[in-house]
């Protein structure tokens, strides 16, 4: 019947139950390489209590994380593996090459260097998959709250009390973590939970957006460079750097990791920067009016049971008018506001997390520039062996130097390459309308982007060849090179400088005034049902 309440008499709550709240471990979490994160299954109704014993009874969380059940469990555990773990590969990385290059230097340490080297490498990615773990053998990990773990889904009452309390969930949660995707505001629990935590703008909690696809791009950054790094100290050691001849003996003996792995990973990201170009399209035609769910999709009748499907829209809808609405206002007034406060008070906190360019910068520099690390090592061994003879005061000061420059010069590449491959796969990616035309271009794009590496490098190392070793020339080069960096990631402007012009944008706008781009809205598919799962 029409204006029939559909929500079948179910309300939304903020006050829970105290033995509803629990919470799981955040290496709980990741556990399994994210198994936990699978899409549920719409026909399996006896689920396993074990799920549920996993979490424990908690007053509070860490943080509230929110996905949609469409998007691959692999690329949310490569998303957090990134956010929690990279800043500890990091660091147990630069530890390490510390450590073993001052056991070298002191002779406590004998061991080939492709092994060494190997190990120093490794270190990174053992950390990176299992920190989580290794850290709560000491101290007590973050409790989080993940929909699958934390809400009864063996027991149909419980079910539902969780289900309806999602928002007393969020309201004990320090944090929302977001693993966005495209499809992310198009449902309409997603955009629920975002409601929650921006309904009181006086008491705003931070908010961290990854989307899952500028997760993958920066993984596979960080296996590309890792294996660069990884051949081309090997290469440094083999050919040397005395002379013009081993510096292009070098060169070409680590270009061909550069043409095995380079390509491979513009193929993979020219089909990710769509979704990334996507991230400020949304934020700016975000409407909650739009968003999907799956009673609606499916007539409000279950595609297995037939048994009908009370109306979550309804359902939400009526909450966020006891949020936004005004007595005296428009119907859909609440809306409209909500979707203002989206655009307005989402959008710089989307820059917070994103930073100016493509990539967050403390995560190129923890997930990328730190694959040349490594090489410290035999700086350290090189340093603590002294200048050559006949090298003292003034002079052995200007060869220390040069010498951290050398060994330091990788590192800095490795960051110039991340933002001149970036700026390269933007702008392609305008370009490639095919599968096959995303082959071509990446077979040949590859070539220009290292164009201006191999001058920066090549520029660094002629003047180390062609200068005595009392000579600051190098200098010259090496803070040009640093220099430029800093300057191409100032004024990169990548997804996160389109949304503080979206925002700039809105705040000139009069209120209510819709943004005229189109959102494209995925269909939702019958495996992530909310009479499953929450979210």
């Amino acid at each position: 019947m029409a204006g029939m309440d559909r929500s079948g008499g179910r309300e939304l709550q903020t006050e829970l139950e105290p033995e509803l709240l629990r919470g799981v471990p955040l290496p709980v979490c990741l556990s399994g390489f994210a198994k936990h994160f699978v899409p549920p299954d719409p026909g399996m109704f006896n689920v396993d209590h074990a799920d549920y014993e996993l979490s424990r009874p908690t007053e509070n969380y860490d943080e509230f994380l929110s996905h949609d059940w469409g998007t691959s469990r692999w690329l949310k555990l490569v998303s957090m593996l990134i956010i929690y773990n990279s800043r500890a590969a990091a660091a147990a990385s630069l530890l390490a090459s510390l450590a073993c290059g001052v056991l070298q230097a002191f002779g406590v340490l004998a061991i080939e260097w492709w092994l060494l080297l190997l190990f120093l490498h490794l270190s990174f990615w053992i950390v990176l998959l299992f920190w989580q773990r290794l850290r709560s053998l000491l101290f007590k990990p973050p409790t989080i709250f993940l929909d699958r773990l934390c809400i009864a889904q063996h027991v149909e009452e419980l079910k539902q009390k969780g289900i309806l309390g999602l928002a007393g969930f969020l309201d004990r949660s320090r944090q929302l973590t977001i693993l966005w995707s495209p499809r992310y505001f198009s449902r309409i629990w997603c955009t629920y939970e975002v409601a929650t935590f921006l309904r009181d703008p006086g008491n705003q909690k931070p908010i961290l957006v990854m989307p899952v696809k500028m997760a993958l791009i920066l993984f596979l950054f960080a296996v590309t460079e890792h294996i660069i790094m990884y051949w081309y100290w090997l290469a440094h050691d083999v050919a040397g750097t005395d002379s013009n001849l081993d510096l292009l003996t070098l060169f070409f003996g680590f270009a061909p990791a550069l043409a095995l792995v380079v390509p491979v990973v513009f193929y993979v990201g020219l089909g990710l920067m769509q979704d990334l170009k996507e991230l400020p399209h949304q934020l700016a035609n975000f409407s909650v009016q739009r968003a999907q769910c799956f009673c609606c999709s499916n007539g409000h009748t279950h595609p297995q049971t037939g048994a009908t499907l009370p109306c979550d829209r309804e359902l939400i809808f009526g909450m966020l008018k006891r949020w936004y609405g005004n007595p005296h206002g428009e119907a859909d007034e609440h809306l409209r506001l909500f979707d203002r406060q989206v655009k307005q008070g989402l959008a710089p906190t989307v820059i917070r997390s994103l930073g100016r360019g493509w990539l967050p910068i403390r995560y190129k520099i923890s997930m990328v520039c730190f694959s040349g690390v490594p090489g410290l090592s035999r700086a350290i061994v090189a340093l603590a062996a002294g200048p050559p003879e006949g090298l003292a005061g003034i002079g052995g000061v200007v060869w220390r130097l040069r010498t951290f420059m050398e060994y330091s010069m990788p590192i800095l590449l490795t960051f110039s390459w991340v933002q001149v491959s970036l700026f390269f796969l933007h702008y392609a990616s305008l370009w490639t309308t095919s599968r096959l035309s995303r082959v071509v271009v990446s077979a040949v794009l590859w070539i220009p982007a290292c164009i201006p590496l191999s001058v920066e490098w090549f520029s660094f190392q002629l003047c180390m060849i062609n200068t005595s070793n009392e000579s600051l020339l190098p200098v010259l080069p090496f803070l040009i090179g640093t220099g430029l960096h800093i300057l191409l990631s100032r004024f990169s402007d990548g997804p996160a400088g389109q949304v503080q012009s979206v925002g700039d944008k809105l705040k000139a706008e009069p209120a209510f005034e819709e943004a005229a781009l189109e959102v494209v809205v995925d269909e939702q598919s019958t495996a992530d049902s909310i009479s499953t799962f929450s979210t």
